[in-house]
């Protein structure tokens, strides 16, 4: 009932026309939401259902809204991070939250300009865009140099520098033969 995260082939593209948005990879724990006959199940980036012990941070009202009114077939991903989850940087928060990288409608991932303006619209944070563009003119060295997006390092526990990147395009993606495919790639910063 809850899919793996990506649980559709990957397909790394070099079409250097493509548009892609390239977000912070962020230290924390990623989950799963995905609403089925109207219920909410919550599971790990295995797809197992689990309890984890900041569910009020992940199932908060806004994500709760977002979901009453998203068709059952939704799937949410997301990553937990804060104090208590995060092994190497409390991002300046007082505590866990949680940044939605990724939303699947029955099995079609929303682009990126589709999955901002929908979490904008039930104030649901998202991974910090770093980049939105061609893939001719990424430079990944300044995607996975510099501080994290989240806070000034005044705030932070930890690490303050950007962990890496994830890059994306910005619309779902299907081969010639109507495979469904979504490119993601991610580079780290050496720490």
């Amino acid at each position: 009932m809850i899919p793996k995260y990506l649980d559709v082939p990957v397909f790394y593209g070099d079409n250097e026309l493509s548009l892609v948005a390239a977000t912070e990879k962020l230290d924390g724990k990623q989950y799963v939401i995905a609403k089925h006959l109207g219920e909410y199940h919550l599971g790990d980036r295995h797809g197992r259902v689990t309890t984890a012990p900041f569910v009020s941070s992940i199932l908060t009202d806004s994500i709760r809204k977002m979901l009453r009114k998203s068709p059952d077939g939704t799937v949410i991903y997301g990553q937990l991070c804060g104090p208590g989850v995060s092994k190497l940087t409390d991002y300046g928060l007082s505590h866990p939250k949680f940044f939605v990288f990724d939303i699947s409608i029955n099995g079609v991932y929303l682009g990126w300009s589709d999955l901002r303006r929908t979490c904008r619209a039930y104030s649901v944070s998202t991974a910090p865009l770093l980049y939105l563009g061609f893939l001719s003119e990424l430079r990944v060295d300044r995607l996975t140099s510099g501080p994290t997006m989240l806070a000034s390092a005044s705030e932070i526990k930890g690490i303050t520098v950007r962990l890496g990147a994830v890059i994306r395009p910005t619309v779902d993606g299907r081969t010639d033969n109507g495979t469904r495919y979504q490119v993601v790639n991610e580079v780290f910063s050496e720490l």
